[in-house]
């Protein structure tokens, strides 16, 4: 079950500045789109700016999982849509929709992973 913020909001912003995507870790540049979250946890602040690639990730996440409570890395493990091959040192997606570029996790547009499903490797 998923615990959720007793107070929430979330906005998207030009960055001004540089920043940091508090998900996958890749920088945010001045001029990038990027949304930033806050709110109350367990009676705590908090505040998160990401990427709009995790947004797009999480968003899908969402709509195909029951609850995403954790780092999106993490739920990817956990939830068994990337594994790690005993000989392997990578993480491999495990689903059409999942590819590793660039530094993170990203949805594949559905168009993208219909044609990647109908390729013999």
């Amino acid at each position: 079950m998923c615990d959720y913020a007793e107070a929430y909001q979330q906005k998207d912003r030009k960055a001004r500045k540089a920043h940091v995507c508090g998900e996958c870790g890749n920088p945010i540049p001045i001029g990038e789109n990027y949304s930033y979250s806050s709110g109350i946890f367990e009676g705590k602040p908090f505040s998160e700016k990401r990427c709009l690639s995790c947004v797009k990730l999480l968003n899908h996440l969402d709509s195909v999982a029951d609850c995403v409570d954790e780092p999106i890395v993490e739920f990817l493990i956990n939830s068994e849509f990337i594994k790690r091959q005993d000989d392997e040192e990578d993480y491999q997606p495990c689903v059409p929709w999942l590819r590793w570029e660039r530094n993170r996790w990203t949805l594949l547009e559905l168009s993208e992973s219909r044609t990647l499903g109908n390729r013999k490797t």
